[in-house]
């Protein structure tokens, strides 16, 4: 399969003819030209491959080149190096085409340009007025007709269309060849015909002139394109005229779409949001934004409020602190809205709310004393990066199974949602707004990862109304299956109604509420019971004979006790998948201000503004321990800038946002030359380029903290990273640091200086001296690494963005800074800066306000929300007046992490390490759950490097994965002690416990397998003693009763597997929510569990020790 070589080539000078420039690469013998054409239009942009390179320049023309001469060595490309030179730019593809398309390709293209032009099907006269917004997913746009309209005028002849096709599922490349078979009639009737479809290769290693654009050689096959396919169309007309047309749309959705939906999937969040625009009129309820105190949901509320006021669409914005604020919020606000309620409907934005619990039940969009169960027109999106869902959300908010059940009950549920829109709870594009419901906004894991759990819950919705009463499900000799066949016994079976009227089965039949289809064809009619279970019609009417001739043992069917214990087996199945899905514990994924910049970007809205408040949502995060193991420390953090939240998708979503920052802020002409020089000096920046400089850069941020705005001492030593690897709670800790610093030759002078005042020759290598001598102190993340390749692909880097010289902040110090606000307040910043702690005390002691109370949390959400204000206007001022309450509360965690540290105040339980601050003059700063939180961190990574320093790597005989803590702050003015649970960046494995789990399965099977030999016994008694007395064979029960148990046991040895598949992929998840919750139904304990994050309670002070000891007996982390 011979190598050939995609160019997408720029000139120097546009107006450099591309005809001669082909004419004259055609007259040199070394190469060939395959295919040469001049790109005109983007149908589909790019959004996780090199977006950056391939819309920011403008490409004058495509060839697609095969080598046919020797090379010399230097040369690096095909395009001999007289052409070259009037080259700016080129973006290279190696692929393999096959050598018989390769020798036939010539004689084909010739006829296809000469075939008769096929007249068009019409569909483009349909679609110009139900024109889509974009042309994203391969759908006629306004602007692809009007692009159709100019390129008519002046080219009405061939064209052809390139398309580079990445699989980012691992189904990609069947689903594209099923597409590719079905695309071929449906493009036919049109003149649409592949000319070339060639498989992307890797570079030879020994090639210089065989390369291409991905980077590093080792840029990993699912990072980079797979397919190259150049398509011929007798003009733009046709193949718009295919795209218009519901034969294609038919094939695009079915496998083209589905693919890309599978993957964090944008067009659904469109779609709504387009709705909600034409559907709004100046009369319409307001939005109702429900916002949580967080960064991440500060962040994303800032970026739809500024959608919503550039479409003229009002908003109200309601801060919620916890369920507690929830639930009043759908009490006040919510509930009013349905128009049952004499309300008008409208639509609920949760962002970072809910995401874990019923909303339906929260919001009271629902009750018990609700006969009609509507949603009122109310539509609440849930926009959160918390998981596990809440199931019921997700497969069960729409309204449509909560009406009229009685006139429903002989339709097939699923079929009327998929009228309305709605397959198995997922959304399509002929769902329309406005009957209201719950519809969570999926990142792509529900897609990708619930599956089985999906199944389960729509298999429990549809099952029949069975009691699970205790019945013991397997045989007993003492019982009698004949029993089941009279009515007049005192334990009557589920269906022993067989042959009662149905009005009378569904009188006595009590009615039941609950989330799942109750109207099922099974309970309809005694008919569709049967049936639905495995009855035969013709058998269940005829009437019982007392001669055994007359009846076949293989004809007769299961007693209804087997039908009863199967139903039984069934619905615990699926409960137990539910179950293992919940019992994982938590996890975190995709933040919701990426989302919302995804919508932004959907939308065609994207901004700096807007990119900034992603990027500072996204890094609020690592901040935070928002891992997705749950809230803890990273196990990935040891290399480059970056705290590795997220894995390999959380570095995706930052490689995006660097080619969203190369896209929007492009070098100016004047300042290019001169700022690539000053990019490889590796200074970190602190000033705009120039008095009116708004841009964002990356810039590569040491983990250092605030060390634009800190003397570079301070900033290292209040660092979480540096400061756990140095151990600077100790003085040999604080000896290595200042060791560090001599070897890179910084006096203590300089470094206690503001760093913006330090020598400019000391910052310009300080990066290069981290580099060097960081390594020997075993600091080997603590700046990114070298950058290679294109600009953008800068692994690690952090961003910046520039007020002009007003300011300068990375986006690290704004979520720090906008995390200060949020857990101590903003009209803390004046007294932490005087010094004057214990006047604030004074006046909060009187005020009796705790850090829970609305009237203490409003304010300062208020803050940060104008602290984020666009560019502009005041928004760098407030956060810079902010900048001493965030270094105060950073000298508070070392203070107090160190005081807990040094006196050795943190003790190991069974299951995790205990400390507790109940003194110290920072003992109410941490009453706050985030504050407590950032505290609990810092120590957690602490302790994990100290015991892997000391390779401590067991406790008894429990190897240590990670560090579960557990931290609790006094109080004391309500007399409660606030408690986080930190996991999730490891775990413990218990030899001891897996090794008796492993005796228990052994034993269980062993008991199986006696308890079948005996079931074989009893069978063998039991037909001698009829073959004595003559009888018949028996009913067949024994033998349903072996087949159920024999299932039984299969079912929990899935059951186990389903466990280990959880556990292996989720081994570290923090799970300290649901322990708390175990403790408090098994406990005393009086415990408010009212925050968002289930790690954080508040338990009575007299109640702690017994909660702490019940504690340590859960598992913590799973």
């Amino acid at each position: 399969m011979p190598a050939l070589t995609l160019h997408l080539l720029a000139f120097k000078d546009s107006s450099h003819d591309a005809k001669t420039f082909v004419s004259k690469l055609r007259s040199y013998p070394t190469v060939k030209v395959v295919v040469a054409s001049r790109p005109r239009h983007v149908v589909v942009q790019p959004t996780i491959l090199d977006a950056n390179p391939l819309l920011t320049q403008k490409w004058d023309l495509m060839v697609l080149l095969q080598p046919t001469g020797e090379r010399t060595p230097e040369q690096s490309s095909l395009i001999p190096f007289e052409l070259q030179d009037v080259i700016l730019t080129e973006y290279r593809i190696l692929t393999g085409v096959p050598s018989k398309l390769l020798a036939s390709f010539p004689e084909r293209d010739a006829q296809l340009k000469k075939q008769t032009t096929p007249p068009l099907t019409g569909s483009l006269s349909k679609i110009r007025s139900q024109s889509k917004e974009t042309s994203q997913s391969l759908e006629v746009s306004p602007e692809l007709l009007a692009f159709m309209d100019r390129l008519t005028l002046e080219h009405d002849r061939p064209v052809t269309m390139l398309n580079l096709l990445h699989f980012h599922h691992p189904d990609g490349k069947k689903n594209y060849f099923q597409y590719g078979q079905a695309f071929i009639p449906v493009a036919g009737k049109r003149g649409g015909n592949a000319k070339i479809v060639g498989n992307v290769v890797k570079p030879p290693n020994d090639s210089a002139f065989l390369n291409d654009s991905r980077g590093s050689i080792d840029r990993p096959e699912q990072d980079w394109w797979n397919e190259i396919s150049i398509v011929h169309y007798p003009s733009i007309r046709h193949f718009c005229d295919m795209l218009a047309g519901d034969d294609y749309q038919a094939i695009n959705e079915k496998y083209r779409l589905k693919l890309s939906n599978m993957y964090l999937p944008r067009s659904l969040i469109g779609h709504l949001y387009l709705q909600l625009l034409r559907s709004h009129h100046p009369l319409s309820p307001p939005v109702l934004i429900l916002v949580a105190l967080e960064p991440d949901a500060l962040c994303a509320c800032r970026i739809l409020t500024t959608l919503l006021k550039r479409d003229y669409i009002a908003h109200k914005i309601q801060p919620i602190a916890g369920y507690g604020d929830l639930a009043r919020a759908g009490e006040e606000l919510v509930r009013p809205m349905r128009t049952t309620d004499g309300g008008s409907g409208g639509v609920v934005v949760c962002l970072g709310v809910g995401g874990l619990v019923d909303m339906s039940e929260i919001l009271r969009l629902t009750s018990e004393e609700d006969e009609s169960e509507e949603m009122g027109g109310v539509e609440v999106w849930v926009i959160d990066a918390r998981r596990p869902w809440n199931l019921v959300n997700v497969f069960g908010g729409h309204p449509d199974h909560f009406r009229d059940r009685e006139a429903l009950a002989e339709m097939d549920l699923n079929a009327l949602r998929k009228g309305r829109g709605v397959d198995k709870g997922c959304l399509n594009k002929s769902y329309k707004s406005g009957s209201g419901g719950i519809i969570v906004f999926d990142d792509g894991d529900i897609e990708e990862e619930l599956t089985k759990e999906r199944d389960a819950y729509y298999a429990l919705e549809e099952m029949p109304e069975v009691d699970d009463d205790g019945d013991n499900l397997e045989d007993s000799e003492s019982e009698n299956d004949d029993s089941l066949e009279g009515g007049s016994k005192k334990r009557k079976s589920w269906s022993g109604r067989e042959l009662e009227d149905s009005d009378e089965e569904e009188d006595e039949r009590p009615r039941q509420r609950r989330r799942s289809n109750s109207s099922s064809p099974i309970t309809s009619s005694p008919s569709n019971r049967r049936r639905a279970i495995g009855h035969d019609s013709s058998n269940s009417s005829r009437t019982p004979t007392p001669e055994p001739t007359f009846v076949s043992p293989i004809s007769r069917q299961p007693s209804a006790r087997a039908l009863k214990r199967r139903l039984l087996r069934m619905k615990r199945k699926h409960e137990s998948i539910l179950q293992t899905y919940y019992n994982t514990g938590t996890a975190y994924s995709e933040p919701i201000s990426s989302m919302m910049y995804s919508l932004a970007s959907e939308l065609g809205r994207e901004d700096n503004d807007l990119l900034w408040l992603a990027i500072v949502g996204t890094s609020s995060m690592e901040l935070s321990g928002r891992t997705m193991t749950g809230v803890g420390i990273s196990s990935s953090s040891e290399h480059g800038g970056s705290a590795g939240w997220g894995g390999s998708r959380g570095e995706q979503i930052r490689q995006i946002m660097r080619d969203e920052v190369h896209r929007l802020n492009p070098p100016e002409s004047m300042d290019s030359f001169r700022d690539i020089p000053g990019s490889n000096t590796d200074v970190i920046p602190t000033t705009g380029r120039s008095p009116t400089d708004t841009s964002i850069r990356l810039s590569p941020e040491p983990r250092f903290l605030l060390v634009r705005h800190w003397s570079l001492y301070e900033s290292m030593l209040h660092s979480p990273y540096l400061a756990s690897r140095l151990h600077v709670w100790t003085e040999n800790g604080r000896k290595r640091l200042h060791k560090l610093l001599a070897k890179m030759g910084i006096s203590l002078t300089q470094c206690h200086q503001n760093y913006n005042h330090m020598d400019m020759e000391l910052k310009r290598v300080l990066r290069s001296r981290l580099l060097k001598y960081a390594p020997m102190y075993g600091l080997e993340g603590l700046v990114p690494p070298v950058a290679s390749g294109h600009s953008s692909n800068r692994e690690g880097w952090g961003f910046v963005r520039s007020w002009g010289w007003k300011a300068c902040l990375s986006a690290t110090d704004v979520a720090v800074i906008l995390g200060s606000i949020l857990e101590v307040g903003p009209s803390a910043a004046t007294a932490w800066e005087s010094g004057s702690y214990a006047t604030r005390q004074l006046a909060k002691d009187k005020s009796g306000a705790s850090d829970t109370d609305p009237a203490n949390i409003h304010p300062r959400f208020w803050s940060a929300y104008d602290a984020l204000s666009p560019t502009g206007s005041d928004s760098p001022t407030l956060l810079v007046e902010s900048l001493p309450l965030a270094q105060h509360l950073h000298r508070s965690i070392l203070r107090t992490g160190t005081s807990l540290m040094s006196k050795n105040q943190i003790r190991h339980l069974r299951a995790f390490r205990i400390g507790v601050v109940k003194d110290g003059p920072d003992v109410r700063l941490f009453t706050n759950p985030g504050a407590l939180t950032k505290l609990a961190l810092w120590v957690a990574e602490a302790i994990q490097v100290q015991e892997r320093d000391k390779s401590e790597t067991k406790i008894g005989k429990k190897k240590i994965l990670g560090t579960p803590l557990v931290l609790a702050g006094l109080d004391e003015d309500r007399g409660v002690y606030v408690v986080v649970g930190t996991g999730g960046g490891g775990g413990v494995i218990d030899f001891a416990a897996l090794a008796k789990k492993g005796e228990a399965r052994k034993a269980k099977k062993e008991a199986a397998d006696k308890k079948k030999k005996e079931r074989e016994e009893r069978k063998k008694k039991r037909a001698a003693e009829r073959a004595r007395r003559g009888e018949d064979e028996d009913d067949g029960s024994d033998d349903e009763t072996e087949e159920d148990e024999s299932s039984d046991s299969s079912s929990d040895d899935e059951s186990e597997d389903e466990k280990s598949r959880y556990g292996n992929k989720r081994l570290v998840r923090n799970r300290f929510g649901i322990a708390f919750q175990e403790v408090v139904q098994e406990t005393s304990a009086r415990v408010r569990i009212d925050s968002f994050e289930h790690c954080v309670v508040e338990v009575q002070k007299e109640d702690l020790s017994g909660f702490l000891e019940a504690l340590s007996f859960r598992s913590v982390v799973g």
